[in-house]
């Protein structure tokens, strides 16, 4: 999916890549497809606007400082950040009906087939090898691999430090949406080194540059005409959306759920309060996509066929950090998040894979497949006007990237993991060009508080890995344990299974259940 298949050899490193010039493009050339979220300015905006990759570094040294945590016990503060989302969830009308829990054991199950068969099939550097033997089902349905390994050692959770380098408070410059910047790995502030790959501009949603790509632009301008516009009034009618045959929206929505392979008959559905699981591992990203209500629509998206509702919610607190000098920076949450959760979208400019600069091909995410035949399919069955339909077929000519590097968020600093706790998928909004894309990070399975986020970088990426990964998971392809590197999907289905009892039955010891018990008490 990414740019990654480059050699080593080609590669260039972002850090030796100076810059004295502002890395801004003027902002009357950047085209943004949706609506600015609310936006509450915290801290000086305008000087990191105009400071140049170099100019952004020193701003960050400078700011650094020692944090310290407040004189409480640890869960005690982790139990107050999941108490801040029950009260979010209290006072927002539009979230009562989703259920912020545990998904059902036959979900999990779902969960735990799918991320069983993606660990297993991530093992294997021949092309097709890993395929082959996945479909052999009496080698898969084998039980005579025992294991011996503790399988507690493998619950991730990361407890930072008392006392941290606080690198930036938010990086986001908006009190709507804070992400802090931690450094856990020096004692001193001056002592933190600073990669370009925190220096870039914040943004929410996908940008455009119409000087470079004219033909994304005029994508935006003919699919904002009415004409080419996909949106519904289902609330003006006072109907729902989702389920709902006469809406716009949900039946492109239901169209692409038509183009995946059936898995017992199971579809992947995207939805606003319904887990998004995943029934089928091949090409999960080709063949799972999704389309959802948008502000141009009678619900202003506030319905329930909107997948990226939870996204835009602001709703799981998000913090960047690192803890190793072996690694780069992490994100992590310090709340529960339940499996088939939308948690963030991967933004970054929309490029065609021409102009994707060499420097940046590491960071840079396939949006669009060129001679897409399911694309071709499901243009033929929307109706636009001549001059964007054949647009809309010529994109399917080329690849495009989202490429983080200069403008980006904090979906760019998640991780590789050899065993991911989430998968990244495609929703549109409004239209059907490479520019009414939206890629989202959905979880896997459930995430507990510290938990690193984490996604498989790909099959090119991953095999550089082999000897340096530090996932720290069951399955990593450099320090797995050697009676856990060659078990069928039967036998990683019942590793992930303990694993996630362990780490539900932590969380309930350290977090729930002495929550109840204050809450008993203040009765």
């Amino acid at each position: 999916m990414s740019l990654a298949d480059i050699s080593d050899d080609e590669i260039i490193n972002e850090d030796e890549v100076q810059s004295t010039e502002p890395v801004k493009i003027s902002p009357f050339s950047m085209l943004r497809p949706g609506p600015e979220p609310p936006f509450d300015l915290d801290g000086d905006y305008k000087e990191w606007l105009n400071a140049s990759r170099e100019q952004r570094k020193e701003i960050m040294r400078k700011q650094a400082k020692i944090v310290r945590r407040k004189q409480e016990n640890y869960y005690k503060s982790i139990a107050r950040e999941h108490n801040n989302v029950l009260l979010k969830l209290e006072k927002d009308n539009e979230l009562k009906d989703w259920k912020y829990d545990y998904i059902s054991e036959a979900e999990s199950g779902i969960c735990r087939r799918f991320l069983a068969e993606k660990t297993y099939l991530g093992r294997f550097k021949v092309a097709g090898e890993g395929e082959r033997r996945l479909k052999n089902k009496e080698l898969q349905m084998k039980n005579d691999k025992e294991i011996k390994s503790d399988l507690s050692q493998y619950l991730l959770h990361y407890r930072p430090p008392d006392r941290r380098v606080l690198i930036a408070s938010n990086l986001t410059f908006n009190k709507y949406n804070r992400v802090p910047v931690y450094c856990d790995i020096t004692e001193k502030p001056e002592d933190v080194i600073i990669p370009s790959s925190l220096t870039f501009e914040y943004i929410d949603n996908n940008i455009v540059n119409d000087s470079v790509e004219r033909n994304l632009a005029y994508a935006l301008e003919l699919g904002g005409k009415k004409e080419n516009q996909i949106c519904c009034d289902c609330a003006a009618k006072g109907k729902e959306c989702y389920e709902n045959i006469q809406c716009a929206c949900f039946e492109l929505n239901s169209k692409m759920s038509r183009l995946q392979p059936l898995k017992d008959d199971q579809l992947t559905e995207f939805s606003s309060r319904k887990p998004i699981l995943f029934k089928h591992i091949f090409n999960t990203y080709y063949n799972n996509i999704g389309f959802a209500c948008s502000e141009l629509c009678g619900c202003r998206g506030k319905c329930n066929n909107n997948a990226m509702f939870l996204i835009e919610k602001n709703l799981f607190p998000l913090e960047i950090y690192r803890s190793d000098m072996e690694m780069g920076f992490s994100v992590r949450s310090t709340v529960f998040i339940p499996a088939g959760t939308p948690v963030v979208e991967f933004a970054g400019e929309l490029l065609e894979e021409a102009h994707v600069p060499l420097e940046h091909a590491e960071y840079a995410y396939q949006c669009s497949s060129k001679d897409d035949e399911k694309w071709e399919l499901l243009l033929d069955r929307v109706n636009f006007e001549p001059g964007y339909d054949r647009l809309l077929r010529q994109f399917n000519k080329q690849n495009y990237y989202i490429d983080p590097t200069i403008y980006g968020n904090v979906a760019r600093m998640v991780g590789h993991s050899c065993c991911p706790n989430m998968e990244v998928v495609r929703v549109y909004k409004r239209s059907l060009s490479p520019a009414h894309v939206n890629m989202i990070m959905v979880t896997l399975e459930d995430i507990y508080p510290g938990t690193p986020l984490s996604i498989d970088y790909g099959y090119h990426y991953s095999q550089r890995l082999v000897e340096r990964c530090k996932c720290a998971t069951f399955a990593c392809r450099n320090s797995g344990a050697k009676d856990l590197q060659h078990l069928n999907v039967l036998k990683l289905a019942e590793v992930i299974k303990e694993i996630h009892g362990h780490r539900r039955e932590m969380f309930q010891r350290t977090v729930l259940k002495p929550m109840e018990r204050f809450r008993n008490k203040s009765l």
